[in-house]
């Protein structure tokens, strides 16, 4: 009310400033696809009564059946930024194995992502993306897409937004969300196991949890392009968070974290 009643006393019309404000905000929620490469069709987390017996059952027939421990491990982090005053982030990724701890036997993919964004400007906007993955080698029996069925098992799954109102007319819109990913060179595809934003606010504290430890769902994931019939290819199957905010006077602090356990991969 106070902001309010000072641009009113300077003939500054509230009303036309978040007109242009929301104009930018559009334009960066057209431009913000949530972690996903163009042209993906993003999947849904399927029911166990949804993937076929085959697979439930471990049949090799056509497929390949892979579980831990895995051959290698990877991680990536990305992000991007216009107008923040102050950045900060953490981004925190291991793997766990319920007896060993050694590299090789790592089939835990847990990574967290928490960013703090510091706006004091009109219209601030950034974004980040952070994956840890397993990796098997994998021999094509068919030409054509390779398409898999990943199991996987939820240690924890969770969400915080936490804004503060700065100065000014303020606004932000803040997203998150986490996949479980197959990627084949820079070929990637991906199942949304969560979402979660607020858009709107200046100020609050929001979490949310999706889904309990020790669930365990399926992704059904197929590469977005084909390979020859009899070649070697290395898969990766594992994690991606990502976090996005828009703001006008917003500090806006944002963290997804995650830990899943590939319980197995039926692939062909």
């Amino acid at each position: 009310m106070k902001v309010s009643a000072y641009l009113k006393r300077l003939g500054i019309d509230e009303a036309a400033i978040k007109k242009i404000s929301t104009r930018y905000r559009k334009r960066f929620a057209r431009a913000d696809r949530g972690g996903v490469p163009a042209g993906v069709e993003v999947q849904e987390p399927l029911l166990v009564s949804k993937v076929p017996k085959a697979v439930r059952l471990g049949k090799t027939n056509p497929w390949t059946r892979v579980e831990p421990p895995f051959r290698g491990w990877s991680w990536s982090y990305s992000w991007s930024g216009s107008g923040f005053e102050g950045w900060d982030d953490e981004r925190h990724s291991f793997g766990r194995d319920d007896e060993s701890h050694s590299f090789q036997t790592r089939v835990q993919n847990s990574v967290s992502l928490k960013n703090d964004w510091y706006s004091h400007g009109d219209d601030d906007w950034g974004y980040g993306k952070y994956n840890t993955e397993r990796g098997f080698w994998f021999k094509t029996g068919r030409g054509g897409p390779i398409e898999a069925y990943v199991e996987a098992e939820v240690r924890y799954s969770d969400h915080l937004i936490r804004l503060h109102d700065r100065s000014g007319s303020s606004d932000s819109d803040t997203t998150q969300n986490q996949y479980i990913t197959m990627r084949i060179g820079g070929d990637r595809s991906l199942c949304r196991v969560s979402y979660f934003y607020r858009y709107g606010y200046a100020f609050g504290e929001w979490n949310a949890s999706f889904w309990p430890q020790g669930e365990r769902t399926w992704a059904h994931l197929i590469s977005q392009q084909g390979y020859p019939p009899g070649i070697w290819v290395f898969v990766w199957v594992g994690l991606r968070n990502c976090s996005s905010c828009w703001a006008d006077d917003v500090w806006s602090w944002s963290y997804v974290g995650g830990s899943w356990r590939i319980r197995s991969v039926t692939i062909r």
